[in-house]
């Protein structure tokens, strides 16, 4: 079994020193995805991490019913332009 392994072993070798250029674009291509899918996936918890902590102190948001959007920016995350009744 051992023979076996070895020659099996050896032709995967010669066949990937015989195509060296489409097994370097390859590896590089898949080092570059696993790159990026774990970049996106640290932003993405930073991003959550961080909008919690953000939010965390805040229980209520009281203000006229127009603009939800703009109150809870301007009055939780101090962004945005506030309404004529929140100033």
């Amino acid at each position: 079994m051992t023979v076996l392994f070895q020659t099996i072993l050896r032709i995967a070798c010669l066949s990937a020193l015989s195509r060296r250029a489409t097994l370097a674009l390859m590896l590089a291509s898949i080092a570059l995805g696993t790159a990026l899918l774990l970049g996106v996936e640290r932003i993405r918890a930073d991003t959550r991490r961080s909008f919690v902590q953000t939010i965390s102190g805040v229980d209520l948001v009281a203000g006229p019913r127009t603009g939800g959007v703009q109150l809870m920016l301007y009055a939780v995350f101090h962004s945005g332009i506030p309404s004529e009744l929140v100033k």
